[in-house]
């Protein structure tokens, strides 16, 4: 009798579930001709609707660039260099190799302010057409154009610039950070940063950064005493870490060289300085360490507070690339694949080496060391021509 229940209790189990899902799959078969007579509906309708909004031309008013009759004032508020300045930096860029988009023909000063006035400050390409007389789609094309042109042609010189990072010049550093209690082993300072950008709307995880909870570009930089940017590279998704960065960039392969042509002895070699991360590469150094069971002689101890407080010059020299062209730090502009991220801050990366070459900065000041001039800085790259170099813009 017991078996009889049980088998006739499966049964009826077994009958509703039946049931449930015979209901369930009505439900999903409604569904889906909801959604099949959406979509055709929808079909239909899309040649009506279009894909996009129209958006009507933003009004302007055309006219003809001219630097030399805006005020001083609002010159250095929009550029941040001064009439001077823009004309003498103009040919050490050679913008006139820039093969344009859509034929268009800017002058050489009207594409370099377009580029100053772009990253200087995070405005919309509407308000800029009062100041250039040109349309938006205009000056965000020669804006792209100008970016991605120093990208490819100073990259490589703001990764590893033989003609500046010698041997003479690394020990000149060293010698001024040695005043200030580094050592006499240390030419430079390493550290990385993010800078953040608008969430893509593909491949998100590639660039998220779980440490700081935003998606990013990660770059690394080494500052030498004279304030400059010496080594710069980027960019890597913002996912990664510090020395994942380091090992990509080949700057230990560089450095390396660098003392083997030289045929500077082991012993002899010098070194960056930067957070444990870095300490693995035979090229770096960190702070000491407290050994088990002893502790730090006072040498070591004066060596790790000088070393800390000299550090924060790293942090300076990312903070006048925000405080400069503030654009990078507006991360809402910073849109992947449409817009060129990592060019737009190596671009202020090397506007700020050339602001730091023409004043000088907080880094230079306080290890006393006067940055290069311009034809210093450019000597490696810049070919001037036998006239003085000066091209007509």
């Amino acid at each position: 009798m017991n078996q009889r229940r049980i088998r006739q209790a499966r049964e009826d189990n077994l009958a509703a579930a039946a049931a449930a899902l015979a209901a369930a799959l009505a439900v999903i078969s409604t569904l889906n001709a909801v959604n099949y007579m959406a979509s055709q509906w929808e079909y239909e309708h899309e040649t009506q609707r279009g894909p996009y909004q129209y958006r009507p031309p933003v009004p302007y008013i055309q006219f003809k660039f001219q630097l030399d009759k805006l005020p001083d004032e609002l010159i250095m508020l929009k550029f941040r260099f001064t009439k001077e300045e823009i004309h003498q930096i103009i040919p050490y860029l050679q913008l006139h190799q820039i093969e344009w988009q859509n034929h268009n023909r800017p002058s050489n000063e009207l594409a370099f302010c377009i580029l100053l006035g772009r990253l200087a400050y995070p405005a919309r390409y509407d308000n800029m057409t009062n100041l250039f007389g040109r349309s938006k789609s205009y000056i965000n094309m020669v804006f792209t154009d100008v970016v991605l042109h120093i990208q490819d042609h100073f990259q490589d010189m703001l990764h590893w610039d033989p003609q500046h990072l010698t041997v003479e010049q690394l020990h000149s550093y060293t010698r001024h950070i040695n005043n200030l209690g580094g050592g006499d082993q240390v030419w430079g300072y390493i550290n990385g940063t993010l800078q953040r950008t608008a969430r893509p709307g593909e491949n998100q995880h590639a660039i998220y950064s779980g440490h700081k909870h935003y998606h990013s570009f990660k770059f690394q930089a080494v500052i030498t005493p004279d304030g400059l940017l010496s080594s710069i590279f980027s960019p890597v998704v913002g996912s990664h870490g510090d020395w994942f960065v380091f090992q990509q960039s080949l700057l230990e392969n560089n450095i390396k060289k660098l003392f083997k042509e030289a045929n500077v002895l082991e012993e002899e070699r010098l070194y960056i300085y930067g957070d444990p991360v870095y300490t693995g590469s035979a090229v770096t150094i960190g702070a000491y360490k407290k050994p088990r069971g002893c502790q730090l002689t006072a040498a070591q101890q004066e060596f790790n507070k000088n070393m800390s407080e000299n550090q924060v010059s790293i942090e300076h020299g990312f903070g006048l690339v925000q405080q400069y062209w503030a654009k990078n730090s507006y991360h809402l502009s910073q849109q992947m694949g449409l817009s060129p991220v990592a060019a737009s801050y190596l671009a202020a990366c090397l506007l700020t080496n050339i602001l730091t070459c023409l004043h000088g900065n907080q880094v230079a000041e306080r290890f006393a060391y006067p940055p290069p001039t311009l034809d210093e800085y450019f000597a490696g790259r810049v070919r001037m021509d036998e006239a003085g170099g000066v091209e007509n813009v």
